[in-house]
C-alpha cells in the first residue's frame, strides 16, 4: 500500500498527470457511501494509494460538527462519516466545469504532496460529486461521463435502483448532516422529504441516461468483493476487516436509526407521502 515518506521539499513542481499511477475517479451522490467504497478499494486492494493507511479503524469517521465545534464541546447525535482524504468536494475543486489529469495532480500539489514521494503504490483513487446545475441536470454534470481525461479510469455508483437501497441511501445522506437535528428540533421531517426528492430525481436522471460504468453497491452492509474487482484484485482479510469495522462503527447505528424514522414517518402518516414521491419517479 501507499505508505509515504514525509521528509520532502516543498517546492516540487506539479507535474501535467500524476507520474507512475493509474488514476481512478469514483462518482458519487451524496449519501451513497462514496466515501467508504473508495477508502474500501483503496484500503483492500493493495496496489492502491491509501492516505490513511497508518490510522486505526475508528480514525477514519468523523461527525459532521467536528469541524464546527471546538473538540471538547457536546457534539449532536449525526451518524458519523467515512472521510476520504482524495476527495475533489470543498475548497472549489467541485465548480471546474471538466475535469482532466492535470487538474488530479494539480490537487494532489495542494492538499497531498506525499503522492509525488510514493514508491510503492501504482494506482490512486479521486471522488467526487455530479455537479450541480441550477438548470437541471444534463450529461455535462456528471464527472465520469464528460471529462477531458485521458488515462484516468471513471465510475459512478448508482444512488440506489430498488426503493429500499434508495431510502437507506437518503436517510445516510440525511442521517450524517445537519438537516437531522433541525428536523428534530421543529419536529418534522420537511428537510429529510426534500432530500428523498433529490434522490428519486437523481435516480431517475441517472437511470434515463444508460450509463454503461455504473458500480450497483445495492446494501453497503452486504458489500462483496466482487463490486471492486474493477479495480484490482482484493484482498479477502483486508476487504473483510474494514467491512465489519465500517457495521461496528457506524452501519448498526444507522440501521437503527432507519427503522426509527421510518416508524414516525408512518405514525405521522408522511410514509404515504415517501411513497408517492417514489411512485412518481418510476413514472
Amino acid at each position: 500500500m501507499g505508505k509515504v515518506r514525509l521528509d520532502f521539499k516543498d517546492s516540487i513542481e506539479c507535474p501535467a498527470s500524476l507520474p507512475d499511477y493509474q488514476s481512478y475517479l469514483l462518482e458519487y451522490f451524496p449519501g451513497s457511501f462514496g466515501d467508504f467504497v473508495s477508502g474500501l478499494i483503496s484500503y483492500s486492494i493493495e496496489e492502491f494509494y491509501d492516505t490513511q493507511w497508518s490510522l486505526q479503524m475508528r480514525q477514519r469517521y468523523w461527525n459532521r460538527y467536528d469541524k464546527i465545534l471546538s473538540p471538547d464541546a457536546e457534539k449532536p447525535d449525526l451518524i458519523l462519516k467515512y472521510e476520504y482524504l482524495l476527495s475533489l468536494k470543498g475548497d472549489g475543486w467541485e465548480h471546474v466545469e471538466k475535469y482532466n489529469d492535470y487538474m488530479l495532480s494539480n490537487f494532489c500539489h495542494h492538499k497531498n504532496r506525499a503522492v509525488f514521494h510514493n514508491k510503492e503504490a501504482t494506482k490512486i483513487l479521486f471522488n467526487c460529486h455530479p455537479r450541480t446545475s441550477k438548470s437541471g441536470s444534463s450529461i455535462k454534470d456528471f464527472r465520469s461521463q464528460h471529462n477531458d481525461f485521458e488515462t484516468t479510469k471513471t465510475f459512478l455508483i448508482h444512488p440506489g435502483k430498488t426503493f429500499e437501497h434508495l431510502l437507506l441511501n437518503s436517510l445516510n445522506f440525511y442521517c450524517t448532516s445537519p438537516a437531522f437535528i433541525w428536523d428534530k428540533e421543529n419536529d418534522n421531517y420537511n428537510n429529510f422529504i426534500s432530500v428523498w426528492k433529490f434522490m428519486v430525481n437523481s435516480r431517475k436522471i441517472v437511470d434515463d441516461f444508460n450509463f454503461e460504468n455504473i458500480i450497483d453497491i445495492r446494501n453497503v452492509a452486504d458489500i462483496s468483493p466482487d463490486i471492486i474487482k474493477p479495480f484490482g484484485k482484493v484482498r479477502a482479510n483486508k476487504f473483510k476487516e474494514m467491512v465489519d469495522a465500517f457495521k461496528e462503527i457506524k452501519f448498526y447505528k444507522l440501521e437503527k436509526r432507519v427503522e426509527e424514522i421510518r416508524a414516525k414517518l408512518i405514525e405521522s402518516k408522511e410514509y404515504s407521502l415517501v411513497k408517492g414521491i417514489w411512485s412518481r419517479g418510476n413514472e
